[in-house]
């Protein structure tokens, strides 16, 4: 039995950023799994992006992938329960409760 391995990867800077503001949140629940993972898929995306900005679709492609990741970010914000860590961080994203 073969299993798939992914190779090695880093993480670019809005990604590592993600993964941390998304670790801070404490365990998914419901939804939220499957929305980090978008959340993170899309940071990964913003970082590509970032490195071959040089063309008009490229920066257009850019600033689709930021609206979205913003949209993804703030959906997992009003799927969390109303705690204080979850508080703080919505006023560090500039989400509203």
């Amino acid at each position: 039995m073969t299993e798939n391995v992914v190779p090695f990867r880093k993480m670019g800077p809005v990604e590592t950023r993600t993964q941390a503001d998304l670790d801070a949140l404490g365990d998914p629940k419901g939804i939220q799994s499957t929305l980090r993972e978008m959340a993170l898929s899309l940071a990964q995306a913003i970082d590509t992006y970032r490195s071959q900005v040089s063309s008009a679709a490229s920066l257009n492609a850019l600033s689709k992938a930021n609206q979205e990741l913003r949209g993804t970010l703030k959906d997992i914000m009003r799927t969390t329960d109303g705690d204080d860590e979850d508080r703080k961080m919505r006023e560090r994203m500039g989400t509203p409760e």
